[in-house]
């Protein structure tokens, strides 16, 4: 996970999961990717001046790249039927000085990404792309506009996506075998002592309801092999993607370590 954005491997379908934000948020680093409340504002007004203005459209499409299944996932901001084709907007409430600023190079490549999928999803061949400006202080309203062939479309998002090959190589190594190592996890000990069984079920349900749990029991018991065996698992299962584990002793660490190790 990185900036807020994940990418996801989903073991049963074979395919790399992500956001148009996530792959772009990788090349480009930190941009405007999601909208703000004032960029609401904005999409709102667009709404009002344009007829046939489709706000806030989540699109979603599966394709293959790199020998790989992909599902990415954008969000235009509007949406709306052309002669010859079909437009996407992104909009956002910038300061004044920006207004009259060229969009960023991050969001003309955000847009052509959510552009792609559009075009995939309606068999489109020429897409028509616009980032709207709209002044935080007096409303004011710049309109910048490309229009995209389905070859650039393409090359921007499959270049994009080889550009994160080692990342997206990590993340279906991560899944596929760390994931697998834990749900084949046995438990350490051949005996389970008293109270640890109601233990490690206590916490596998609040892990699957994610909600959380306090527990006391005397010195002994073997608290930490009943919260950190049910947490691994609940890991293999893809109920969570990373456990963290905090102690106040040094020497309560150490029995976790070689808890773990067993």
């Amino acid at each position: 996970k990185k900036g807020g954005f994940a990418v996801k491997y989903n073991m049963e379908t074979k395919c790399v999961e992500l956001s148009v934000a996530e792959l772009c948020l990788h090349t480009f680093g930190v941009g405007e990717y999601t909208r703000t409340s004032a960029d609401d504002e904005a999409v709102n007004l667009m709404t009002e001046l344009n007829d046939g203005y489709n706000p806030s459209l989540e699109v979603t499409k599966s394709f293959t790249h790199m020998a790989r299944n992909f599902k990415l996932t954008g969000v235009v901001d509007g949406l709306i039927e052309m002669k010859g084709g079909m437009r996407t907007d992104v909009v956002r409430c910038v300061s004044p000085s920006r207004v009259a600023k060229p969009p960023r190079e991050e969001l003309w490549g955000y847009i052509r990404c959510c552009a792609y999928l559009v075009r995939l999803r309606d068999g489109l061949e020429v897409i028509y792309t616009r980032v709207v400006h709209k002044s935080s202080a007096d409303g004011e309203i710049k309109i910048y506009e490309k229009k995209f062939c389905i070859s650039e479309l393409e090359a921007t998002v499959k270049n994009l996506l080889s550009s994160m090959q080692f990342r997206i190589n990590h993340t279906i190594f991560h899944e596929t075998g760390v994931r697998t190592s834990a749900l084949d996890l046995k438990f350490p000990y051949s005996d389970i002592r008293e109270g640890q069984d109601e233990m490690m079920r206590g916490v596998a349900s609040v892990i699957r309801k994610k909600r959380r749990m306090f527990a006391q029991a005397p010195t002994g018991i073997g608290k930490t092999v009943s919260v950190l065996y049910p947490a691994v698992r609940a890991f293999g299962k893809g109920r969570c993607d990373k456990i963290f584990y905090f102690t106040a002793k040094t020497d309560t660490a150490r029995e976790a370590y070689a808890a773990a190790g067993r």
